[in-house]
């Protein structure tokens, strides 16, 4: 199994770990919810019920209801309490393992353009030995009264693999600050406090 294909798993996996919690911390406030309801009822007519029974039973009956219900309500709220630090703890799994799946793509990507310029190196020691001179690659000047024209040229097909590494690599930073925001905060801040400076688009290119 791939590199990609295990962190691929690993994001199912651990989206499914946010579902299962999610019920969980689900069903346990709804327990909370009906506890209350049921004590905030008991307290209503403890008094009447009490002043109504002659025997002294139901003080002790009723007594003993109210704090096995008090008891509930707080062993489950703890629950409840646990479930949502997990959930926070699983969210950001899964944008932990985006991350890492996005950083995978950027190193393969890497990859390409290291072995590109490695061809591009051989290419122009070859012209260097038969010209005697160094070549290289240098961005077309674009006048001012051509901004907005729809002006544009090509880009080394190098330097826009390195473009797409960058970008990806910045993907993945998002990911990851995101991740630390929802386990140590349990939310996100605005997209805009996560944003880094744009990344140069490459204009098309022939691939090889």
């Amino acid at each position: 199994m791939g590199v990609v294909s295990k962190l691929l798993q690993r994001i199912n996996g651990a989206e499914g770990e946010v579902s299962r919690l999610e019920e969980t911390a689900a069903r346990l406030q709804a327990d909370v919810v009906a506890r209350q309801a049921e004590l905030a009822d008991l307290e209503a007519r403890v008094g009447d019920e009490v002043v109504a029974d002659e025997t002294g039973q139901a003080a002790v009956r009723l007594g003993d209801e109210a704090h096995r219900l008090r008891s509930l309500i707080d062993v489950t709220g703890r629950g409840v309490q646990a479930a949502e630090k997990k959930l926070r703890t699983a969210r950001a799994d899964v944008l932990r393992a985006k991350a890492a799946e996005v950083r995978e793509r950027a190193a393969a990507v890497q990859r390409r353009a290291d072995m590109h310029q490695g061809k591009v190196d051989d290419l122009l020691a070859q012209l260097k030995r038969v010209d005697n001179v160094d070549y290289t690659w240098q961005r077309p000047e674009i006048s001012p009264g051509q901004i907005g024209t729809g002006v544009s040229y090509n880009i080394p097909h190098g330097d826009a693999l390195r473009h797409e590494v960058a970008a990806l690599e910045d993907e993945a930073r998002v990911l990851e600050a995101r991740a630390d925001d929802v386990e140590q905060t349990g939310a996100e801040r605005p997209p805009s406090a996560y944003a880094a400076p744009p990344v140069l688009r490459a204009a098309p290119y022939v691939a090889y």
